[in-house]
């Protein structure tokens, strides 16, 4: 009986996978981003759960990246399209030296990066949690430049 449940499940998942016009490639991909495996067959059921209802919730509408959750794997298997552009690293570059860091490999940075965005290694970031950096870093510059004219303390 929990055999048919498994594979009815199964069969949900590569139903939803192909009415959202998934191929091979992007479908591993969500998979492996949202439970670190390559394959449905290497779930527990618990997990094959939650990526069915991941799969349901994209087929009504909800955006990859409005999911609930966080993926439990590196960015780094995601295409190369989501990973941060060379001018989002120049700008991280940029703004961690105009705060008074040694560039994106200062401890600081790391730690900054993990507080904003979850990630526990800039290898791991995406555009999106570039952009979030990139937009706290601003916010941060112009806040040490305000309480210098003004000569408060940061």
């Amino acid at each position: 009986m929990q055999t048919n449940h498994r594979n009815a499940m199964l069969a949900r998942v590569h139903l939803l996978a192909k009415e959202l016009a998934m191929d091979e490639k992007s479908y591993r991909v969500l998979l492996q981003c949202h439970t670190g495996k390559r394959s449905c067959k290497d779930l527990n059921q618990a997990a094959l759960q939650r990526f069915t209802k991941t799969l349901e919730r994209m087929a009504s509408g909800v955006g990859p990246d409005d999911l609930e959750g966080t993926p439990v794997v590196s960015s780094m298997a995601l295409p190369l399209a989501m990973h941060p552009t060379r001018k989002q690293w120049q700008t991280l570059a940029g703004l961690t030296r105009a705060i008074g860091w040694c560039g994106v490999r200062d401890d600081r940075m790391l730690c900054f990066v993990k507080r904003t965005t979850k990630v526990e290694r800039l290898e791991e970031l995406t555009r999106h949690e570039a952009s979030m950096c990139i937009t706290g870093l601003l916010a941060w510059q112009k806040q040490i430049k305000r309480h210098t004219v003004t000569g408060e303390h940061a």
